[in-house]
Order: structure tokens, then sequence, then C-alpha cells
């Protein structure tokens, strides 16, 4: 079976339907796979900047794919594929902060910035000449998103209002202080933006934001408003990390021996316009599910197309021999088989 190649991701959908890929890694490339079972096993690194999942705003999948070749020709005949929702969990730490600020001869503190939900939120006040003071708790969240389709205003970002959850109105205030109750369903504070590091889509971004705060307006005996704002902090409760799979993932088995790179012997013999290359098995092991990839490396740093071949079972001084038609000075040729031997040559 001839292939493009194969591999795993972690996508999610924006706002205006299409897929964006946070992670990925690939398990296979172009090359030819022969009929067998062939298992392995990859680590997808997220960036911490990733936004984490959000119940009804941002959610992911896990994808895996393998992609067919339409024999003799340069398309692809169809493709192999699998997804499954999965959760991307943030460590989150706040650390507690007392706030303090005068305007215009008013004086407000806080003990604390950082609360959980159901905690109450203590605002001492010291003011003069007020005659209404008007206390707000406001959330405010949405997602963020701009691609080169719709640059920075996206018309699939609906703007959402800000909400005042709670609000507390106190006469000729004075001094004192005012208790607001965070809500046992408050969403945690939070504040992601993301971009690809690839420089071909540094015009695309994607974030996601809830902000809490304090707004408050106090009104002058002589009729002069003055508000401003006080952000805090809204923490849950510490979540243990979940895996990616549903199921945990076996563990090595305690018997499984990594085999001797000085086993695998890799000749070639170079032709006139392709490469032919030989793997050895001199183990006294039987190789399950094996994969040999070869790329040829110019320059030392630039890597020319890779090409693969997979074999189901390679026994005991068993080899398995193809060709490759890139030319270079220098070939790395690698062997993966489903015992999670990684074995790299330099030739």
């Amino acid at each position: 079976m001839e292939i493009w190649s194969g591999g795993l991701s972690v996508l999610t959908k924006l706002p205006c339907g299409n897929e964006l890929t946070v992670a990925s890694s690939d398990v296979f490339c172009e090359g030819i796979l022969r009929k067998g079972e062939y298992i392995r096993s990859r680590e997808l690194i997220i960036s911490r900047r990733v936004v984490p999942s959000i119940p009804n705003k941002v959610n992911y999948t896990l994808r895996a794919s393998l992609s067919i070749k339409k024999t003799g020709t340069r398309e692809e005949e169809w493709r192999i594929q699998s997804e499954k929702p999965v959760t991307l969990i943030a460590r989150v730490a706040a650390e507690a902060t007392p706030v303090s600020m005068n305007i215009k001869g008013m004086s407000f503190s806080l003990d604390k910035d950082t609360f959980k939900p159901g905690e109450e939120v203590k605002l001492n006040y010291s003011t003069q000449n007020v005659r209404t003071m008007f206390v707000n708790l406001v959330h405010e969240a949405n997602v963020q998103c701009a691609c080169p389709q719709y640059r920075t205003v996206c018309a699939h970002v609906k703007k959402q209002p800000k909400e005042k959850v709670l609000s507390v109105e106190e006469r000729n205030p004075g001094s004192g202080f005012v208790t607001i109750k965070i809500p046992g369903y408050a969403e945690p504070s939070y504040n992601y933006l993301w971009e690809p590091p690839e420089v071909t889509y540094w015009s695309l971004t994607f974030g996601a934001y809830s902000r809490w705060y304090l707004e408050v307006e106090c009104v002058k005996a002589g009729g002069e408003s003055i508000k401003f704002q006080i952000p805090i902090n809204v923490i849950t409760e510490e979540k243990v990390e979940e895996k990616i799979f549903e199921r945990p993932v076996e563990e090595p088995k305690p018997l499984s021996k990594l085999l001797d790179p000085r086993l695998i012997i890799v000749s070639m013999n170079k032709g006139a316009s392709k490469t032919t290359f030989t793997v050895k098995n001199t183990s006294t092991s039987v190789l399950r599910g094996v994969t040999v990839r070869v790329s040829a490396i110019k320059e030392e740093l630039f890597e020319v197309k890779p090409f693969i071949q997979g074999i189901s079972e390679l026994p005991p001084s068993g080899e398995i021999s193809f060709d490759y038609e890139e030319q270079a000075e220098n070939y790395q040729v690698t062997l993966e088989d489903n015992e999670g031997n990684f074995i790299v040559k330099r030739l």
C-alpha cells in the first residue's frame, strides 16, 4: 500500500468553522507499508499559550489520519481518519495580593484580590461628601480571533455585553465596607492569546478571556459622578490533570528490552539515479511492525523529502531492501518497530 503521510494532530474549530491545528506529530511519510500492524507512540507538545478547553466555547479533537496514495499517480485516493474529543486543562495559579487605591479624596481597599466561587469580596471604603455609592460585580468573557481572511474584525465573533452579576447600593456611605458574594457558578479568570510559530501564519491569532472586576460609581452631593474599576481574580479548585486518552496508555512491559542498535546493520549501494538501502536484523528477536525511514541530508542541515518502507515482520537474519531516488553525500536511516525500538543511523 502506497501512502502519502500519517500522523496525529490536536485541533479546534474557529468561530468561522475553519479548523485550527495547535499541535501535530508525523508518524509516517511518503512510502510503502506492507500489510501488517504498526503500533507507534508519539508525544504532542502543546504550548502553554494555547487556549485550554472552555465549555461551550473552545473544544478540541485528537485526530489520527493516514493518507493513501492512488497507485501510479501523485493524488490521494482515500484517507483513513479517526477522531475523539480531548480536554486541554490549564494549571492556573494566582497569588492573592492586597489592593489599595485613592481617588479624589476617597480611599478603597481589598484585603486580597483573588477569590473562589461562593466566597465574599469585602470592599473597604472611606468617602467624603458622597450621596450614593454603587458597587457592581461585573463579568466579561469572549473569544478572540484574527486571521488573514477576516483580519482583526471577525464577523463570526459576536460581541458579548458585560454582565452585571450583583449590585450593592449605599446611601451617604461615609466609612465602612460592603460585601459581594462571588456566585458559585462563576467562570474562572483567564486571558489566553495564541499564535502559531510558523512564519506563514503570523497574521493568525486565537484567544479567549474571562475578566472579573468591581465597578464602583460614587455620586457626590454636588452631582459629580466618579467611576472606576477594581480588577479581581476568580479561581476554581485545583483539578487533577486528566490523561489525554480515555483509558490509560499501557506501560511498557517490564520484561521488554530495547534492541542494541549495533544489531541492526544498514548498508547502501549507490547507483547512477538511485540508491539501494538494505537493513539487516542480526539480533535473535523477531521485529514486528518495522518501518525504515530514509532521508538525504544536504549541507548537513537540509533534509530532502524522506521515504518510508514498512514490513510486518523482520526475523533474525532477515533483510529489507528498497530504492531511494534522492541523491546526496549523507543519508539518515531510522528504524522503528512495535516494541518501541527507535534506531537512527547516519551513512
